[in-house]
């Protein structure tokens, strides 16, 4: 994991006032999951753990100037690393990303009202999912992106169908949820 300046435990008093209504008042809640519900950036610490973070943190950077879209990033950012299976379930088992403190009772405080919850994601779902089902969180639950192998697991692109593949894909998938599950609020 990431050393982080400072990791803010998600509690009744971190959450402002206006955020706290909406929540307790809502169908469904969606949430980011890179430095949100986990405590780092899934893309950063696959590159660390596969020894390539010095490139890869130099091609966000340059992406985040705005000289690329985000599924050219995407691309890049994977053309570099190559990950393969093994690498990913190496890195699930060796350095698993850390939950948010306070994110699993944020979760259980709005089941217990009947709440919906998502998680939608520019990252991977191989890395997500497994960290969605310690908070209860089914695969059917996450939208992310999809990282492809060959018979062998090695890197062969990604699910480019997904809506986070690309620019505005959160704001695609969250209105997909929406108009396919009638969330009032």
């Amino acid at each position: 994991m990431a050393p982080h300046d400072k990791i803010v435990p998600i509690t009744k008093k971190t959450i402002p006032n206006n955020v706290l209504h909406v929540l307790q008042n809502c169908d469904c809640v969606c949430f980011d999951v890179d430095s949100t519900m986990l405590t780092c950036e899934g893309i950063d610490e696959m590159a660390r753990y596969a020894g390539k973070h010095e490139e890869v943190k130099a091609l966000t950077k340059k992406a985040m100037g705005g000289n690329m879209s985000f599924r050219e990033c995407l691309t890049e950012r994977l053309e570099i690393l190559q990950p393969t299976a093994q690498l990913i379930q190496e890195m699930i088992e060796m350095k698993p990303p850390g939950i948010t403190p306070g994110f699993q009772e944020l979760v259980d405080a709005l089941r217990s009202r009947g709440t919906e919850i998502y998680l939608v994601s520019g990252g991977f779902d191989c890395l997500i999912v497994p960290e969605a089902a310690k908070c209860g969180i089914a695969p059917n639950h996450v939208i992310a992106n999809t990282i492809l192998f060959d018979k062998e697991g090695k890197y062969a692109g990604f699910d480019k169908n997904n809506f986070t593949s690309e620019n505005g894909g959160k704001a695609r998938a969250l209105q997909y949820l929406k108009d396919s599950f009638k969330f009032n609020k």
